[in-house]
């Protein structure tokens, strides 16, 4: 008899974990197609929750910080709308991910 696979359930650490990094991964690659321009995070938020129906901004945001003090995105708040922009560490990065996907 084979053993039944276990498939993490939603809020487990190991899903959390894994759904962090699709989102970041997620912002990275929207972030690139939209360069040299600005993204907001409201616009990213949409792209997101096109995957992940329940993500909420907070959520995003928290991702963002992440991503900002691993010096891949500069962030700028206006007005209450976070502005985005990668840096070139990020670039290099959201390249590096599409080269994968290849």
């Amino acid at each position: 008899m084979k053993p039944a696979t276990v498939i993490p359930s939603k809020m487990t650490p190991a899903y959390t974990k894994v759904r962090s990094k699709h989102i970041r991964r997620l912002c990275l690659q929207h972030l690139d197609a939209v360069r040299p321009g600005l993204a907001t995070d409201h616009a990213l938020l949409a792209t997101i929750q096109a995957v992940y129906p329940k993500a909420e901004l907070c959520e995003l945001q928290r991702e963002l910080d992440y991503l900002a003090l691993k010096g891949l995105l500069t962030t700028t708040d206006v007005a209450g709308v976070w502005q985005l922009r990668l840096t070139r560490q990020g670039v290099q990065r959201a390249e590096r991910l599409a080269g994968q996907e290849s």
